[in-house]
């Protein structure tokens, strides 16, 4: 007679190898489908399971979203971005809840005019991950109806997530100020040394 953990493992080992069949299905079937969109529009793969990697073209992005909704990535979890300097990447990270499983989406976009359509008529929520996006990395998400800074004031005219933008020390800032005044300083120096005399160089009092 088979001792019952025996049994036990069997039937524990059996559930694991079905929920781990069901995974891969849903996971190459979402691959499948994005893989058959037009134009070779994305590019996907299983990274590990419970989690998909896809790239797509920044003007097909709202379309995929769509489809991936569609087939039960029910949640946008996070709008983020990264930076190449002369790329801006976006990565939409999407979940499923029924499925349990994570898809990352990446989007590469224009670093010198960075825009994207907004995710908003799929997922309201998409409003406030935008808006970091523009307020951090300078992305216009075309569509977005509320698309201002949502941590800088709004008169800023930098991004602090991009590259490009440098923060100055207090060293730094010392050495910038000492050297505008000392080129201020020079200058009115310059200016008064090249100054006629008072008086200037007219004739003598009138007798």
């Amino acid at each position: 007679m088979r001792h019952w953990l025996a049994v036990d493992k069997e039937v524990w080992e059996g559930r694991a190898l079905a929920e781990g069949a069901r995974e891969r299905r849903f996971e190459d079937r979402v691959v499948e489908r994005l893989r058959a969109l037009p134009d070779g529009a994305v590019e996907a793969s299983v990274q590990r399971p419970h989690r998909l990697v896809a790239s797509v073209r920044p003007e097909r992005a709202l379309e995929v979203c769509r489809l991936l909704k569609d087939m039960g990535f029910d949640h946008l979890s996070c709008v983020t971005c990264v930076d190449y300097e002369a790329e801006l990447e976006l990565v939409y990270l999407l979940w499923s809840y029924t499925e349990g499983c994570l898809i990352e989406l990446r989007s590469r976009i224009s670093g010198e005019e960075p825009r994207a359509p907004s995710l908003t008529p799929l997922w309201p929520g998409a409003e406030f991950h935008e808006r970091e996006a523009y307020d951090m990395f300078g992305v216009r998400f075309e569509g977005c109806p509320n698309l201002r800074r949502v941590l800088l004031p709004e008169e800023w005219r930098v991004f602090p997530l991009r590259k490009s933008f440098k923060i100055e020390s207090v060293h730094e800032r010392r050495k910038r100020l000492v050297a505008e005044r000392a080129r201020a300083a020079g200058a009115r120096a310059e200016a008064t040394a090249s100054a006629p005399p008072p008086g200037g160089s007219g004739g003598g009092a009138a007798q």
